[in-house]
């Protein structure tokens, strides 16, 4: 099972779009104890459903516009 987490940050504000990866990256150094490389895509995707719904919190306090799905990889 893998958990999608789609969302679009509105580019308008830098400044709240360059803290919103400041705190993406805060928050996945902490979960995984190390730096992740994070793409800016628009899409989050994790086997972890704790950290896919954590996300999902972060994003809901940047944008209107995010959705959490589940998905099943097909091959």
């Amino acid at each position: 099972m893998v958990y999608v987490v789609d969302y679009d940050i509105p580019t308008k504000n830098l400044t709240k779009l360059v803290d919103f990866y400041r705190n993406v990256h805060r928050m996945l150094k902490q979960h995984y104890g190390k730096d992740v490389k994070f793409s800016s895509y628009t899409r989050y995707l994790t086997e972890d459903e704790a950290m896919a719904k954590k996300f999902m919190e972060l994003t809901a306090q940047y944008s209107k516009r995010c959705n959490l799905y589940k998905a099943v990889k097909m091959q």
